[in-house]
C-alpha cells in the first residue's frame, strides 16, 4: 500500500483498532504497509526435531536437537471489501505458474491489540508467503458472516520489542 494513506487504511484508526485483535502489515525495506485485521490467528509454533544417536556398544541413545520447523500460521477473519490478501496469494500462484514476477517473500508483523485497542505486542514472521487460500461455503440459510483465511508459510518468527516491556495489561485474555 502507497505511504500516506489515512487512520483507518493503515491501521491506526480507532475504527479497525476496536473491530479487530489482531493487525497485520506487510514490512518492506524498514515500513510497515496495513494489510488487515483479523479475528483469529493460529500456528504460532516452532519445533525442534528429536534425532536419537546410538552411542558405541550399549543399547542406549542419546537425543539431540535436529532440524528446526516452522508450521504455517493460518490467518482468519470476517471477508470485507479489501483484496490484498488473495492479491498477495494470487502473486505466488502467478510465480509458481512461471507466469509471475517479482518478490512475493515479505516478512509479515502482527500487532496484538488488547481490549483498550493499544498495542500489546507485535510478532515478525521472517520471509513468509501464502500457501492456501480459502473462503467459507455461502449458504443463504445462515447467519454466519462469510470469511476468509489464508495459510503463510514462514521461515521463523519472533517478538518484536515495542519499547514499553514493563507495562502490563490484565484485559489481554479473549
Amino acid at each position: 500500500m502507497p505511504a500516506g494513506e489515512n487512520e483507518t487504511q493503515n491501521g491506526s484508526g480507532s475504527e479497525i483498532r476496536s473491530k479487530y485483535r489482531f493487525l497485520v502489515y506487510f514490512r518492506e525495506e524498514g515500513q510497515d504497509f496495513f494489510v488487515a485485521g483479523f479475528n483469529s490467528i493460529s500456528g504460532l509454533e516452532s519445533e525442534v526435531n528429536v534425532v536419537e544417536w546410538r552411542t558405541g556398544d550399549n543399547n542406549e541413545t542419546k537425543k539431540l536437537p535436529g532440524f528446526g520447523s516452522h508450521p504455517p500460521i493460518v490467518l482468519e477473519r470476517a471477508y470485507d471489501a479489501g483484496t490484498s490478501l488473495k492479491d498477495w496469494y494470487d502473486e505466488v500462484f502467478s510465480s509458481a505458474q512461471g507466469t509471475g514476477a517479482g518478490e512475493y517473500r515479505k516478512d509479515l508483523v502482527i500487532e496484538i491489540l488488547n481490549r483498550n485497542g493499544t498495542t500489546y505486542r507485535k510478532i515478525v514472521a521472517v520471509n513468509a508467503w501464502p500457501s492456501k487460500y480459502s473462503a467459507s461455503d455461502l449458504d443463504a440459510s445462515s447467519e454466519d458472516p462469510w470469511t476468509e483465511s489464508i495459510e503463510v508459510q514462514n521461515n521463523g518468527w519472533d517478538f518484536e520489542d515495542i519499547g514499553n516491556a514493563n507495562s502490563t495489561d490484565s484485559n489481554t485474555s479473549s
